[in-house]
């Protein structure tokens, strides 16, 4: 005889489903942890879709009748966006307010329609928000190679590399000379002292700029780091080059330098390298998972942050296909 302690076919089915219910209730908890610490753990370039995907699962939610869960997913969200803080901008600034007034309302308001009116209205923040990052790191003006000058990279040891560094994989997929300016540890003020008055000789038509990392790590200031950048830029835009700007992560999940790159970017008008490069080379790495899991010969670095040979061929891919938006 069955025990009548424990489900079976005979048993109805609100029965069984309670019998499920601590597995149930522990599958979603867990779920909603990996969804946050994945959502932690997103780099700058991709907040945007994170952001638009959280308020689809809780648009979902909503339309299923789950108020309440929904406005605690909006909540979530809103957490996640300040913690991140991708970058300090109007857009953003009306994601967070709008997201969490959803959130809100979603516990307060008994009525069902204001709540799809603000998850909606939230939708539309989302989406404001994608395409103003988009914007802020899409230069304007076009830019035409010419096959005699040069394209000069300038950076820390993510630019010298080995073997050349990713500046040598470059020059296999563009028509013009690549040279590689960059040296380990180099600080801003390190390359205003050195590799600008070098870019005077050499003339180029493009130089590629990755810097700022190491003001982080000697304890600069982000004013002053800035500041500095705004300096190499302008220096550079003088000379009659553009600038290709490499957004640099500082942090895995809040960037003490927050949105630096993009704002330069948004203040004169340049393309961006988005930091996706950078973070490839950690989460493809016997650093961190999913690396820690995968076979060496698939590492893109050996080391977490700095790109192995596999890896400066991606860096270079990333870097050339810059260059061909700019083109555009």
């Amino acid at each position: 005889m069955p025990n009548a302690s424990q489900p079976n076919a005979t048993q109805p089915t609100g029965a069984r489903l309670t019998a499920l219910g601590p597995f149930m209730r522990v599958a979603k908890l867990t779920l909603v942890t990996i969804g946050v610490i994945g959502s932690l753990v997103v780099f700058p370039a991709g907040v945007s879709a994170l952001a638009l995907g959280w308020l689809l699962v809780a648009l979902i939610l909503l339309l299923t009748g789950r108020k309440q869960v929904a406005g605690l997913c909006c909540a979530m969200l809103g957490v996640i966006l300040i913690v991140k803080s991708p970058s300090v901008s109007v857009a953003f600034i009306s994601l967070v307010v709008v997201t969490l007034t959803t959130a809100i309302g979603c516990w307060v308001w008994k009525s069902d329609q204001k709540c799809r009116l603000a998850m909606l209205l939230s939708l539309l923040a989302a989406v404001w928000f994608g395409i103003d990052r988009w914007l802020e790191a899409t230069a304007g003006e076009a830019l035409k190679l010419a096959n005699g000058r040069p394209i000069v990279c300038i950076g820390d040891s993510l630019t010298e590399g080995v073997h050349g560094g990713f500046p040598a994989d470059l020059q296999k997929l563009v028509p013009c000379p690549v040279i590689n300016l960059g040296r380990n540890g180099y600080t801003t003020q390190m390359a205003i002292d050195d590799s600008l008055p070098q870019l005077r000789k050499l003339k180029p038509q493009l130089v590629v700029v990755e810097l700022g990392g190491h003001d982080y790590n000697t304890g600069q200031s982000r004013a002053a780091t800035k500041q500095k950048l705004q300096q190499v830029i302008s220096q550079i835009e003088s000379e009659g080059a553009a600038v290709l700007l490499v957004e640099i992560p500082r942090g895995i999940i809040q960037d003490p330098f927050y949105g630096l790159e993009r704002e330069l970017a948004r203040e004169f008008d340049l393309e961006l390298v988005p930091d996706t490069m950078v973070r490839r080379c950690f989460f493809s790495s016997p650093i961190a998972p999913p690396g820690i899991w995968m076979d060496p010969s698939n590492h893109l670095s050996d080391d977490g942050l700095h790109p192995n040979m596999r890896g400066q061929v991606v860096f270079a891919q990333s870097v050339a296909a810059a260059i061909e938006r700019m083109q555009d």
